[in-house]
């Protein structure tokens, strides 16, 4: 298929969104689709949107500009333009405000993982991306994600509690589907998980956490430390090795160690990045909720268990008793270091989690098999469409 590909970061940029756009359309012209990309897209405000931007600033609240439907509309007739240009057979988007408001008669599939909870669940938990919004501002992310799954053609979502909140939005079930992402990374192949055993952390009495994150508060940084000193206190030596951000307090700098963020478009920081991947035992993510963790399916390629809260967003990309172990939500330090102290003294429980992390990618998580199977849902809705509705 030709393919328009609508993001509003450039998805040739591999460090944008986690990676997802860059893998995401390289798979598909690897699977043989023309790709046209059209993005980046910077944001217009018209006069109103700059009033309730400078009124959200001055409240301390937050403001969503991808979600506000007057920049949306602005940006929707520019993709417009842009796509009367391109030999096009469908739109495929990530953004929420594109397929709500690009004008169009070429079949549009919103694939995203941006949802905000019908009941606005989010509204207790602090750390979430999309918490603290407005009355305001909430009334407008809502009107841009109804909108968005009102006009799309096909909604996929990466985890099925987003599909369930669209549902809400929009009762229409017949164009939701449930495609996981995959993990953004270049597979490292299966002998790394294979290989994978704790001989050697058993010998020297030690394990090595890994934990990836740019936001150290909403990632459970703090909770991931705290796991990494009360297994000292147990006696184990343990290091936890920070990708990302940076700890918002004073840390114990002889168990942590601090990488900064590591850009996966630069070959030798990705290779770091790749290495402690390798290298680490485990792959530590005390997360209060995600839209979908793509960190914990990047560990399961290197068949690096997961622990995890039972949170929002991270049930579907951490198979518990699979790929890794969750915990109830708030669950303290010492539950997760019982766990991994456990395994120490029961190996075989810690290499049947890493096989399983890395056949949960080979069968789930991979963009060989969302992309295809994204396509084939495609194919299948072409063959049966109704009349294209005007835009």
């Amino acid at each position: 298929m030709n393919v328009a590909f609508v993001t509003i970061f450039d998805s040739l940029d591999m460090s944008r969104g986690s990676g997802t756009y860059y893998f995401m359309s390289r798979e598909m012209e690897r699977q043989g689709h023309t790709v046209y990309r059209v993005g980046p897209l910077d944001f217009h405000y018209p006069p109103a949107s700059r009033a309730i931007r400078r009124l959200h600033q001055q409240m301390g609240k937050r403001y969503v500009a991808f979600l506000d439907p007057f920049v949306a509309r602005h940006t929707g007739r520019r993709v417009a333009r842009k796509l009367a240009a391109i030999p096009h057979d469908v739109i495929i988007t990530n953004d929420v405000g594109v397929a709500g408001y690009t004008p169009t008669e070429k079949p549009l599939v919103l694939y995203t993982d941006v949802m905000i909870t019908y009941n606005y669940a989010e509204r207790k938990l602090p750390q979430a991306r999309l918490s603290n919004l407005s009355p305001l501002s909430l009334w407008l992310c809502r009107q841009t994600i109804r909108q968005g799954i009102k006009r799309a053609d096909l909604c996929v979502f990466p985890v099925q509690w987003v599909a369930d909140e669209a549902l809400k939005y929009h009762p229409a079930g017949q164009k939701v589907r449930v495609i996981p992402f995959g993990a953004n990374i270049i597979d490292p192949g299966p002998a790394v998980a294979a290989g994978r055993n704790l001989a050697q952390a058993i010998e020297q009495n030690r394990i090595d956490l890994l934990f990836v994150g740019k936001d150290w508060a909403r990632k459970g940084g703090d909770v991931a430390v705290a796991v990494t000193a009360e297994l000292h206190r147990r006696g184990i030596q343990a290091t936890l090795h920070c990708v990302g951000s940076t700890p918002s307090s004073p840390v114990d700098e002889t168990f942590v160690r601090r990488y900064g963020l590591l850009d996966k478009a630069n070959e030798q920081q990705r290779k770091q990045l790749y290495d402690l991947y390798r290298c680490c035992d485990a792959f530590i993510l005390p997360s209060s909720s995600e839209g979908f963790v793509i960190v914990a399916l990047e560990a399961a390629a290197f068949g690096l268990p997961s622990l995890a809260y039972w949170a929002m967003g991270v049930t579907d990309a951490v198979k518990d008793d699979q790929s890794g172990l969750l915990f109830p939500l708030g669950a303290p330090a010492e539950t997760f270091a019982e766990a991994i102290a456990g395994w120490l003294q029961d190996p075989a429980a810690y290499s049947r989690l890493a096989t399983g992390a890395r056949a949960y990618y080979e069968n789930s998580v991979n963009w060989q098999k969302a992309i295809s199977t994204l396509f084939a849902e495609i194919e299948q809705w072409l063959a049966a469409r109704p009349a294209r509705r005007q835009a």
